[in-house]
């Protein structure tokens, strides 16, 4: 991963220190929003789906996260922004190692990061918004999920997020800008940013119980975590954006991030990336351990590369 870092401070803000495609229409579309912004400032909630290949039921929780976003009677759109890890058991998430079926690793080293730290030992199951963490009942069943963003999506986000993409088909290189804006004061307020490359319309197997046969060769994989495009390398955990500082409703920073887009990602390394499938997914969120909202994301932003 090679990325650069340009940031753009507004004068308020007490800020850390400056770091120096087109879509198969199975399951759904997902989110084809322009990344937040404008004048009408709405939540964004972050649906984080811990999935695997060779899991039976998986493919029927994704189905419950793309109905909620495409169907009646809550077709939320751009409003949630679905995040496909593949992340938890191994007998769920690691690929074959023989044979012609689950081959593809679609595990990465922030997939693996993500779901130890949040202790994902099953699937399918998710995380909204990241709530309720530490308290042991942030991992949710997708039979939840519906009930857990209903009670938070039309409640008045805390900040926003604008995505601004440029992608060079010639080299291959990604400028992504993220403009955060917070719209509620914060008094001594610690939040990081995170930006990550998802890819979809990947078609590769899939174990499906409601599917006959149950492995199915052409199902298509949406939504998929493949890289991290700021923080460190290899890293979940993203960019500070605010330490321990007061924050005033307007303060905003724009960061810009440039990054080039491998040939293959997994921790095999062997799924092809196209680019005119990739999005990237920004979130912001709590990083004070000491903030009973710790880890809590408060606003998410998804836009495509092309």
């Amino acid at each position: 991963m090679k990325k650069n870092i340009t940031l753009l401070f507004s004068a308020a803000l007490a800020l850390t220190a400056i770091e120096s495609c087109d879509k198969v229409e199975f399951p759904y579309s997902g989110n084809t929003g322009g990344g937040g912004g404008g004048e009408q400032h709405i939540r964004r909630v972050l649906l984080e789906d811990f999935t695997g290949h060779r899991c039976t039921f998986c493919p029927e929780a994704t189905r419950t996260a793309e109905k909620l976003i495409k169907d009646p009677p809550t077709e939320y759109g751009e409003k949630v922004v679905l995040m496909t890890v593949h992340a938890g058991a191994a007998n769920n998430v690691n690929p074959l190692t023989s044979g012609s079926k689950f081959l593809s690793d679609f595990r990465t080293t922030q997939g693996n990061a993500i779901g130890t730290f949040f202790s994902v030992t099953f699937n399918p199951q998710g995380m909204v918004n990241r709530r309720e963490y530490p308290l042991t009942t942030h991992l949710k069943p997708s039979t939840d999920w519906g009930t857990n963003i209903a009670a938070i999506i039309n409640t008045p986000p805390d900040a926003d997020l604008t995505i601004t993409n440029t992608y060079n088909t010639g080299n291959k290189n990604l400028t992504c800008q993220i403009k955060s804006e917070f719209l509620t004061a914060k008094s001594n307020a610690t939040y990081k940013l995170c930006a990550f490359l998802v890819q979809d319309s990947i078609i590769d197997w899939q174990t499906d119980f409601y599917a006959n046969p149950n492995d199915q060769q052409f199902y298509v994989h949406m939504h998929v975590l493949r890289d991290n495009i700021n923080g460190s390398a290899g890293s979940p955990w993203g960019d500070a954006l605010v330490t321990a500082a007061n924050v005033a409703a307007g303060d905003s920073l724009i960061k810009t991030y440039n990054y080039t887009l491998q040939s293959a990602y997994g921790l095999s390394n062997n799924v092809a990336c196209v680019p005119k499938h990739c999005s990237v997914i920004a979130y912001i969120y709590d990083d004070d351990p000491s903030s009973p909202t710790y880890k809590e994301v408060i606003q998410a932003a998804e836009k495509k590369i092309q």
